[in-house]
């Protein structure tokens, strides 16, 4: 056989090879995972401290809380009721106190109409329906508790059903307001502490809420809960772990913060030379605290996956990345995660304190995050 014959082939044979399926071929080029926001605008409705952000649809969003504090008083949650619903697309807000007496401690949207809630002080929980901008009644939850330093209820909502599941004490009510004398208690385990910020997950099959240092999953249809502790196995012991808010998505999806109470980043330190534990938001896994490595470079306080799960919002406190001309050495930051590939697909900065709520629109194209301060701002997906 001549050589050149032999040449061709080899040749026929290797592109023979090449077409046959798990072929060795160059890798594609892996273009970088990008969530393209622009800046929508902010309002600062009057006298507000926010306690809460909820999303009632693309342009309307319920913040609620209490006045600011001019009396220095020790607990802001013993201060007045406030609240404001906002117009995005006017950039205008309207007072909304839904007839509390006290601190709105939560706010939750579902089935056309808002529930707030409030404090031992004043135990009702409130509707308000949105189409006729009207009071929905009011359902008493608690004995009154007039003395003393209040605690705060808290509501979250089912998504297919007209039930509420309500934070009241060391317990759990789930209920239809139209029929609040038809209650199941759902107990926190070993009497933990009281159980804040109640989610319901898409498919209405658990309840997730904090309890100090631990994230408390209940199964709706057993009633049996699961204390699942966020604070890092090799932590300091005397480092003060809490557990902040958390957050479901599709195919059983649960995202939490967590929080050791200082700077998570010391100031100049190289963010990649953090260990994973430190770092803000957590997976649950069959019961498992799994770091992601994701948050934000100083507290993270609040965290939202899109309608997909694919897309993940983080909101907190941050090292500026230049000067500030106050001197200020923290400032709100929001990122924007994918979570596949656990890349910064968004992030920017705003002066002020941290940005303390975060929350997609239903439509996943449009971030609204708010401040304790009272400002409400938005970030649209850019050309939607």
């Amino acid at each position: 056989m001549d050589l050149l014959r032999l040449y061709s082939i080899v040749a026929v044979g290797l592109v023979a090879l090449a077409a046959l399926p798990g072929s060795v071929r160059s890798a594609p080029v892996k273009e970088r995972q990008v969530f393209p926001l622009v800046a929508g605008g902010s309002v600062r409705p009057d006298d507000l401290s926010v306690r809460d952000l909820a999303i009632v649809d693309e342009n309307t969003v319920v913040v609620v809380g209490t006045t600011f504090d001019k009396d220095d008083d020790t607990n802001p949650i013993n201060l007045g009721p406030n609240g404001a619903i906002v117009d995005l697309a006017k950039k205008t807000s309207r007072p909304f106190t839904n007839g509390h007496k006290g601190c709105i401690c939560t706010a939750a949207v579902g089935r056309g109409r808002v529930a707030t809630i409030s404090t031992t002080r004043d135990p009702f929980l409130r509707l308000w329906d949105l189409k006729s901008s009207k009071s929905a009644g009011a359902v008493q939850i608690d004995e009154p508790d007039g003395g003393g330093s209040a605690s705060g209820h808290e509501v979250g909502w089912f998504h297919k059903s007209d039930r509420v599941a309500v934070s009241v004490k060391d317990t759990l009510l789930l209920f239809d307001p139209a029929k609040p004398d038809t209650r199941t208690e759902l107990a926190v385990p070993d009497k933990r502490h009281w159980p804040h910020r109640p989610i319901v997950s898409p498919d209405d099959a658990r309840i997730a809420a904090t309890a100090s240092s631990d994230l408390v999953v209940w199964d709706v249809a057993t009633g049996k809960a699961e204390a699942i502790s966020v604070r890092p196995e090799k932590a300091d012991p005397e480092d003060d772990w809490s557990a902040g808010r958390c957050a479901f998505g599709p195919n059983g999806l649960l995202i939490a913060c967590r929080s050791d109470g200082k700077d998570v980043v010391p100031q100049g330190k190289d963010e990649a030379d953090v260990p994973a534990d430190l770092w803000g938001v957590v997976k649950i896994e069959r019961g498992k605290v799994v770091p992601l490595v994701l948050g934000c470079t100083g507290t993270t306080f609040d965290c939202a996956l899109d309608p997909s799960g694919m897309w993940l919002a983080v909101c907190g406190s941050a090292h500026p990345d230049k000067p500030l001309k106050d001197g200020s050495t923290s400032v709100g930051e929001l990122r924007v995660y994918h979570l596949g590939t656990k890349e910064l697909a968004f992030r920017d900065q705003v002066e002020g304190l941290p940005l303390t709520h975060v929350a997609f629109a239903p439509s996943g194209k449009r971030v609204v995050c708010a401040t304790y301060d009272g400002h409400v701002r938005w970030w649209d997906v850019k050309g939607k």
